[in-house]
């Protein structure tokens, strides 16, 4: 079966995202209120966000090797991190389009990612796109052999297992751990060295928040029915008003 245009992906992708609650998908769940408010016209940007939630769909949907009616999951996920975390659907996906294809090609479930950018993302306060360029190049830099031998002879820490790399998610899992054994000045000199200055700081962050961003990547994928309970309750409220 051939593979479907870009034009196909995304007007399949904006059937998805048309039926799917777009709020908070571009709201802000700081608020902890529901703002959802039924008009009869759209918020004037209200096209701008639909294109650019549906374009960056298309990305993650391409990268990632998924069937537009795999979108929901992604969409139910997203929202259930906005809920319960500092962070807008809206930057996970900036981040997302950022850092897709580079993940998936080194072994970082799109859960986990999703995990890792919005749990960054939410302690930092900066914009998904910065943490996802951020997890994009250090998924880079550890795929390099020289930063690969300076870990396992500085730090005693492996990212290859038979001579292969090992998946992103694992090596991460491991420089999290290693990570927490050292000083404050030893965690500068690996970060500088892995990360560059440009990053290091992010990609602290990025480790400082590991366990509460599985703990977000977990709990969002035992709630993957958040987006259509809210969802109902907007078909409930648009019925109440005809």
């Amino acid at each position: 079966m051939p593979f479907p245009s870009t034009l196909t992906v995304i007007r399949d992708v904006r059937s998805m995202v048309c039926t799917t609650k777009l709020d908070p998908l571009f709201g802000d769940p700081r608020s902890g209120e529901d703002t959802y408010e039924p008009t009869r016209s759209a918020p004037k940007d209200a096209s701008a966000d639909a294109a650019d939630a549906s374009e960056a769909l298309a990305s993650i949907m391409s990268a990632f090797e998924l069937r537009a009616s795999q979108l929901g999951v992604v969409l139910n996920q997203l929202n259930s991190i906005s809920n319960t975390y500092n962070v807008t659907n809206k930057d996970m996906l900036a981040g997302l389009t950022r850092t897709a294809s580079v993940a998936k090609q080194a072994g970082i479930p799109l859960a986990e990612l999703i995990g890792l950018i919005g749990g960054t993302a939410g302690l930092t306060k900066q914009s998904g796109a910065n943490i996802g360029n951020a997890i994009k190049s250090i998924t880079i830099a550890l795929s390099d052999p020289n930063i690969q031998k300076f870990l396992r002879g500085q730090f005693k820490l492996e990212v290859t297992e038979g001579g292969d790399l090992m998946n992103m998610s694992q090596i991460l899992a491991n420089l999290f751990v290693k990570y927490q054994e050292l000083n404050r000045a030893e965690q500068q000199h690996l970060l500088f060295q892995v990360a560059g200055k440009t990053q290091a700081s992010r990609i602290a962050a990025l480790l400082d928040g590991y366990v509460r961003s599985q703990t977000l990547a977990i709990n969002a994928q035992l709630n993957l029915n958040s987006a259509e309970k809210e969802n109902a309750k907007i078909l409930e409220t648009l019925k109440a008003q005809l």
